[in-house]
């Protein structure tokens, strides 16, 4: 912008108006799902929610994806989701299920401590690798883990039941 047009007093209430529309839209977004990754699995899971009317915030850790996510989805965040700054942008408080897609145990136990910190009864749901102990993820509470040999089509399945029970 010129100097001329950010002191034109049209021009300032024109951004100020629009920078308050972006921020009571992200104020007001409040998702029933948080979903973490948005691979192959998030997509097929993003999908599901959207036939059934639920927009998900999105948190991702592949920046060159971000682009084409924001052009799929309302809400999406790029950065680690094991870190509380990063689940609290996604309104995790204000959700009621968290699906975790990455398979990695380490991922898994930091975003599921993480959501715990800030909402310790959020329903989760995580997919992990076969051969992970389960001992500390039913500690942590978490609702519902598929292991990577279980098909794909049963943990869809399994997200769909914790889906179906979500409040309207």
């Amino acid at each position: 912008l010129s100097i001329a047009k950010l002191l034109n007093p049209k021009e300032l209430t024109k951004s100020s108006e629009k920078v308050a529309h972006l921020f009571e839209t992200q104020v007001a977004f409040a998702p029933k799902v948080v979903l973490v990754g948005y691979g192959k699995l998030g997509q097929e899971i993003a999908q599901s929610l959207h036939k059934r009317g639920i927009d998900p915030s999105i948190i991702e850790q592949d920046i060159d994806a971000i682009p084409v996510i924001r052009s799929e989805v309302s809400h999406v965040l790029y950065g680690d989701a094991g870190h509380e700054e990063i689940l609290k942008g996604a309104k995790l408080d204000k959700a009621t299920l968290l699906v975790i897609t990455p398979k990695d145990i380490d991922t898994v136990i930091e975003v599921v401590r993480s959501a715990r910190h800030i909402h310790p009864k959020i329903q989760i749901v995580a997919r992990l690798h076969e051969h992970v102990n389960h001992t500390l993820l039913d500690e942590l509470n978490v609702d519902y883990v598929s292991s990577e040999k279980e098909e794909l089509k049963v943990f869809l399945r399994k997200v769909h039941f914790h889906i179906k029970s979500l409040p309207t």
